[in-house]
């Protein structure tokens, strides 16, 4: 092993190598994650100058001999070393690993170094040895437990989900990110959680799992104070899914905070190219046609050509400039995921082409909009101008008969709030804009808040005014009180205290007790009441309000309804209780009038009452009853028998109710009960028939 780090020549790349291990361990001091940004910065302009004898070098100031990290890292690195590295002064690369290290293995500076072999091998294009690697690293990311890992392990998840989609083994990896998800919403990691979900988000997407997707989305928290690069690629992802999913408004806005937000720099000129792309694209698909200024720019104009002639051909309403333009592109757009899109638009150019011919034509036949528009038949030219109609594309009335389209009068779209709309979405637009450029702004760290703060406590204590003193403050003129004496007002103070609260407690009882024995009492009759007026439970409607003339108005256009009677009896009634006929036809509206004979079978004076119901139950609201002998005691004599009328009539409202038109047979029935006062009558004058007759045989005898 070496002692000395002079032995090994030192480049340019290794010296900022350690200057960016002394701003991690800085920001690990300090907890800043300032220092850590620093460096991802600065380390864009020197990863393609990065070597692996330069990784070699900076391992062996880390880490010590014999350490199973810098051996398994070496062994990656071993087959793309130089070299001069490994013949100077005859050492291996085993041997210049030092025994006393430069630096203290920090976790963060561990998986920075990771971050580099992982940088490396993916801009050397070695993507099986990083799949291979990425293995390790994953373990190593589960053995650490630090809230100053952060955006390192954001970085390292990146280049993980990276090798595995350039490995085809996107299904794979989904287990681990989920799991690096919960773990980083457990420990509140903001960066880590946002890369991982805008990583699942890519990995639905491009296997086609969209529900997946928007799942994920719906079910979990996407934090916005994340990077403004990550957020940008989180809007992107939204905005193609709710695309997909045929939510243009939405996505039109998640697509344009994603070009808002994304880096004005050359390295962010493909995400550039691919926003642009699908907001061009989705401005199609809302029926507007992109500013002409979108496909002038220098950087994506040449990406852009595609969906240029794509725009034209929808803005000209022209089917053959479409599908030559799917036939000459059709490589480019599946490449860039954008073809089922794209396929989308027909309809769009057709509607164009209508909307064109109808600001052109007053009267035009279907055979010419066939012609104009390249359609199959006139028939499919018929339906699809039903269709621009229908969709409000263009005013106008087809002539089924005679085969032609006739525009109506355009009317002025100042007259209406159209402009209005407009202006107000737009001043939203500007005021969100400012809100949140003003929240991105950061501002320099006070260390001496502590003492401004205090500062203006004692100042505005000091600036109050002042309260005038109650006499009882002052305790000179409080009188004095002996120790015995506090303890016996104390005392007495306290037992009229607990009177009180037991009173308190004795009335609030009883009048708890009073309400529920009143509620009890009258639940029967207020149910009653309430199930005649609303019809609940299959209770007919009473109310004489409802009886008015156009409630008696029969629906002559209505089918006619079937109401059937049934009537039973309880077993301690002795009466026989029949309906004197089985049915009634009826339309809504029109009265009809039934009967029941009842016929007191006992040997004894009985009264009854009766209860009722409608069956189905949801037909009772409609079900009114003018003149009924319900919830009405009736007397009958030994052996007497009499008629009981009922009128009725369904309200006409059941006509027009949807629910009711599958409903064509309706049941009433009645239940006669003994009634309780009855019972109660006939053992009181049964006492006094017993009492009577003991008194006349005392007499006789």
């Amino acid at each position: 092993m070496t002692t000395e780090v002079e032995q090994v020549p030192v480049s340019k790349v290794v010296e900022q190598l350690e200057a960016f291990i002394l701003l991690i361990q800085n920001s690990a001091v300090k907890f800043d994650p300032r220092y850590i940004l620093k460096v991802f910065r600065e380390l864009k302009s020197i990863r393609r100058d990065i070597k692996a004898n330069d990784l070699i070098i900076l391992i062996s100031y880390v880490y010590p001999s014999k350490c199973p990290t810098a051996e398994y890292i070496l062994e990656i690195l071993k087959p793309f070393s130089t070299g001069s590295l490994v013949i100077l002064n005859n050492k291996s690369i085993e041997s210049m690993i030092l025994d006393d290290p430069k630096f203290e293995i920090l976790p963060e500076i561990d998986l920075f170094i990771h971050l580099l072999v992982q940088i490396f091998l993916h801009d050397l294009g070695e993507t099986k040895v990083l799949h291979e690697f990425n293995g390790k690293v994953i373990q190593k990311l589960k053995s650490y437990n630090k809230r100053t890992l952060d955006y390192i392990q954001a970085k390292v998840w990146y280049y993980i989900f990276r090798s595995s989609e350039l490995a085809n083994d996107l299904i794979n990896i989904r287990v681990e990110l989920m799991n690096a998800l919960r773990t980083a919403t457990l420990r509140h990691d903001t960066e880590t959680r946002a890369s991982v979900t805008t990583l699942l988000l890519r990995d639905y997407i491009l296997t086609n799992d969209i529900n997946q997707a928007y799942n994920l989305v719906e079910k979990t928290e996407f934090p916005n104070e994340a990077t403004t690069s990550v957020v940008a690629r989180y809007y992107y992802y939204l905005a193609r899914i709710q695309t997909i999913q045929l939510d243009y408004s939405s996505a039109n806005e998640c697509v344009i905070t994603a070009i808002r937000k994304c880096p004005q720099t050359k390295n962010a000129l493909g995400f550039l190219q691919s926003a642009t792309k699908l907001k061009i694209l989705i401005e199609l698909l809302t029926g507007e046609i992109p500013e002409l200024s979108s496909f002038d720019d220098k950087l994506l104009s040449r990406s852009l050509r595609p969906y240029s002639e794509v725009t034209k051909a929808v803005r000209l309403g022209d089917l053959t400039i479409f599908n030559n333009a799917i036939e000459t592109f059709g490589a480019s757009l599946k490449k860039d995921n954008n073809y089922n899109l794209v396929l989308r638009l027909r309809q769009n150019v057709i509607k164009a082409g209508i909307r064109i011919i109808s600001l052109s034509y007053k009267r035009i036949s279907l055979k010419d909009i066939c012609i104009k528009l390249h359609l199959e038949s006139e028939l499919t030219a018929e339906y699809i101008v039903a269709k621009a109609i229908k969709d409000g594309v263009v005013d106008a009335t087809i002539n089924h008969s005679k085969g032609y389209m006739e525009t109506d009068e355009i009317s002025d779209v100042y007259s209406t709030t159209n402009p209005q709309d407009e202006f107000d979405r737009r001043i939203k637009f500007c005021m969100q804009l400012h809100n949140d450029s003003v929240k991105a702004m950061r501002y320099p760290m006070n260390e001496d808040r502590r003492d401004v703060d205090a500062d203006t406590q004692a100042r505005e204590r000091a600036e109050a005014p002042k309260q005038t003193e109650s006499p009882r403050a002052n305790r000179e003129e409080l009188p004095k009180m002996s120790l015995k004496q506090y303890q016996l007002i104390r005392s007495y103070m306290r037992e009229k205290e607990e009177t009180y609260n037991r009173r308190t407690t004795i009335n609030y009882s009883l009048s708890m007790m009073m309400i529920f024995l009143a509620l009890t009492y009258a639940s029967v009759p207020i149910y009653r009441a309430i199930c005649q007026r609303t019809g609940w439970g299959g209770t007919p409607i009473t109310d004489k309000n409802r009886f008015t003339r156009d409630k008696l108005s029969p629906v002559s256009t209505e089918r006619k309804l079937r109401v059937s009677f049934t009537a039973e009896t309880s077993g301690a009634l002795p009466w026989k209780f029949v309906p004197q006929q089985r049915e009634v036809w009826l339309v809504p509206g029109e009265t009809a009038l039934a009967f029941y004979k009842a016929k007191n079978v006992g040997d004894r004076d009985i009264t009854g009452m009766a209860t009722y119901s409608v069956t189905p139950d949801h037909v009772a609201p409609y079900f009114n009853k003018i003149q009924c002998f319900c919830f009405e005691e009736q007397r009958l004599q030994k052996g007497e028998e009499v008629d009981m009328p009922l009128f009725f009539f369904i309200d006409p409202e059941f006509s027009r109710d949807p629910a009711m038109r599958n409903i064509d047979d309706v049941v009433l029935h009645y239940t006669f009960f003994r009634a309780k006062h009855d019972q109660q009558h006939e053992t009181l004058f049964g006492n006094a028939d017993s009492k009577n007759e003991e008194t006349t045989a005392a007499h006789s005898t």
